[in-house]
């Protein structure tokens, strides 16, 4: 637990300064909503990880090697940050992007693999919210306390901090050792890529719907008048921090609801929050806490989706099930959040709070006709 703990922290510092920190810094700067939404391309190579999760299944010494050296790489391309500024061309910033994330994508297939054949039940649901927990924490020090450190002590001693505390805590993989629990390696080349329950596919697009807000709820803070910095302190500690406690809570659900129940009724809190960003009056201290209880059931849901996600797959496929479930998720993500951009740049963002609404209900209501692996293996 303590790798796996360490090995998500080391995920999240850089993923979630790419993806919540850099957008609301080059909004505040007047860079247009269709331009924002071009962050959302680091998306990509989480959604082409299930090209090369084969191998995870087929050699568990690579499993090995990634869990010990990826931290490693994703620290000195980060550390690479430090010789460029927020306020000039974002495209070398895009390319560090897309390079951390295609390293964070195989690390992040090489844990899940390790918990989904560690863990069951709920002892999985567990594993899962510290997974979310560390991740989360990661995520305050990627898009909260970096900016604040950056502002005090000067962006370039800031990245190079950052860059080595993610060395530093990725020496916590050298704790895993890959379990080697497949019945011959013929059975991984046998994948399964598609989940035996197809309505899991659509839940997940209007999740993915209902999650792109995420993204431009801090942008949504800053047409408001706020600035970025409040907006990525708030964001980037009370709201990650909120996760903690929110994946903890969902894991809690599924092990008393089971996961489909628990996302009905995470989703329909999500939406009516949702609807009360966008329709109500704004106020500096309702559109603060607004944002906060939104990202912290992001948490919540992340947590159970991702309960459903590895109960859907085979085990003597595990790379590859998780890799090809989540790749699709992390490619609608893409999609999605360059599409939304678009039309909140023809309106506004309200629109796209208002969309997100739409997912969050839908999600709610289909989630009631899923029918969990568990218990179709029981009839």
């Amino acid at each position: 637990m303590i790798g796996v703990s360490g090995l998500n922290v080391v995920q999240g510092l850089p993923g979630f300064f790419f993806t919540i920190a850099m957008p609301a810094v080059l909004r505040e700067r007047g860079v247009g909503l269709d331009v924002v939404s071009i962050s959302y391309i680091v998306w990509l190579p989480l959604a082409l990880k299930w090209l090369w999760a084969p191998a995870f299944d087929l050699y568990p010494s690579l499993r090995l090697w990634t869990l010990r050296l990826a931290p490693m790489a994703i620290g000195i391309v980060f550390a690479f940050l430090a010789i460029f500024r927020m306020d000039g061309d974002v495209l070398p910033i895009i390319v560090l992007a897309l390079v951390s994330s295609a390293i964070g994508a195989s690390l992040h297939v090489a844990v899940s693999t390790e918990v989904i054949l560690r863990f069951e039940g709920t002892a999985r649901a567990k594993a899962n919210a510290i997974q979310v927990g560390s991740l989360t924490f990661g995520a305050f020090l990627g898009s909260s306390a970096l900016l604040w450190l950056g502002q005090h002590f000067g962006w370039t001693a800031t990245i190079l901090l950052s860059a080595g505390f993610v060395v530093l805590t990725g020496l916590t993989g050298f704790l895993l050792r890959p379990t080697s629990s497949f019945a011959a390696p013929a059975a991984a080349c046998q994948v399964s890529f598609f989940l035996p329950n197809k309505r899991v596919y659509v839940l997940m697009t209007c999740a993915v719907i209902a999650a792109l807000s995420d993204g431009f709820i801090g942008v949504w803070l800053i047409d408001n008048g706020e600035n970025a910095l409040d907006v990525a302190l708030a964001l980037g500690s009370v709201g990650m921090l909120m996760m903690i406690p929110a994946a903890a809570l969902a894991a809690r659900m599924v092990k008393l609801m089971g996961c489909t129940q628990t996302l009905f009724m995470l989703m329909a809190a999500k939406a009516t929050l949702l609807f009360g960003a966008a329709a109500l009056p704004y106020h500096s201290v309702s559109g603060f806490t607004l944002a906060v209880l939104i990202f912290g059931l992001s948490g919540a849901i992340l947590t159970a989706f991702w309960q459903l996600y590895m109960d859907e797959t085979n085990s003597g496929s595990a790379a590859s099930g998780f890799a090809f479930i989540t790749s699709v998720e992390a490619g609608l993500l893409m999609l999605g959040g360059i599409a939304v951009g678009q039309l909140g740049e023809a309106t506004d963002v309200r629109a796209i709070l208002l969309c997100a609404m739409a997912g969050c209900l839908a999600a709610s209501l289909l989630s009631l006709r899923i029918v969990p692996k568990i218990s179709r293996q029981l009839n």
